[in-house]
């Protein structure tokens, strides 16, 4: 698939620190998706006042067991330092909240996770783990999207096909989303969300040259209080085309245009739980 990028100036909006700017990244995206003025305060006046949380500091723990599942097909021997390590990130950043909550089901997610991947990717091989993108935008554009996919693995397409070759592979960018008891239906369809795949296929597909219709993508939900009956691990799988790349890719462009013009209007219908409202910067 050939997919033409509008033309773009090089991208010289100063930071307080007076560098250039060089590289978005899908979070980045999401934030001036939401609020173009909340990004200006956030990534151009470097004014963040978003900071971790419980949730976000679980995420990092068991994102880098699976993600070491990946690398080394082995589980931690013991627990027990994994669950030091989240008491330790409560007590460093003074997280409200019981840790032991969260703890406790670092050992039984990650324990299903051999099974999971087993079951949905048969024969499957490691070939990334928070591979690293940074990619340039498109011609005559300065600016690079960065970004880090959690994980990628390849699958022999004759464990799917039966007139598959047998050095044919599919390759699965999957995405790890710590959740509650999973997601519902809008989550699952939420087009922002699924903006986060189409970019990482692209620029992957484009940084090692490999065809978009041999790559898949995917979010693992990794569940912490699973519905009565339901695994601790869920698949979603999101077909990304042509389509969705081009609609993605679009709204990078305008994202970039719009910081290079000085352009960052407030989205009041985002104010409700913003943490800059009422606040020195967003009264």
């Amino acid at each position: 698939m050939t997919v033409h990028l509008p033309v773009l100036q090089p991208l010289t909006e100063q930071v307080e620190e007076g560098t250039v700017k060089k590289h978005v990244s899908y979070s980045e995206l999401a934030v001036w998706m939401d609020c173009a003025f909340k990004h200006k305060l956030k990534y151009i006046s470097k004014i963040d006042l978003d900071g971790p949380s419980v949730h976000t500091e679980f995420g990092h723990v068991i994102h880098d067991i699976c993600e070491e599942y990946l690398r080394t097909k082995t589980l931690p021997i013991s627990f027990d330092e994994k669950r030091q390590e989240l008491t330790s990130l409560f007590e460093k950043f003074n997280l409200k909240g019981n840790p032991k909550e969260f703890q406790d089901v670092l050992e039984p997610i990650a324990l299903e996770v051999p099974g999971f991947l087993d079951e949905n990717f048969k024969d499957w091989e490691y070939i990334g783990a928070e591979e690293k993108l940074y990619e340039a935008i498109g011609v005559q554009n300065d600016m690079f999207f960065k970004g880090f996919i959690d994980g990628i693995i390849r699958v022999p397409k004759s464990s799917r096909l039966k007139k598959a070759k047998p050095n044919d592979f599919e390759y699965h960018i999957v995405d790890w989303k710590s959740a509650g008891w999973g997601w519902d239906f809008k989550k699952k369809t939420d087009p922002k969300k699924i903006m986060q795949l189409a970019l990482y296929k692209h620029f992957w597909s484009t940084k090692l040259g490999i065809p978009l219709k041999e790559i898949r993508t995917g979010f693992v939900l990794l569940k912490r209080t699973p519905l009565k009956g339901k695994s601790r691990c869920e698949l979603v799988p999101v077909s990304i085309g042509e389509l969705t790349i081009e609609r993605a890719l679009d709204t990078l462009s305008k994202m970039t245009g719009s910081v290079k013009k000085g352009f960052s209007p407030k989205n009041k219908n985002s104010c409700k739980y913003c943490v800059y409202k009422q606040t020195e910067h967003c009264p």
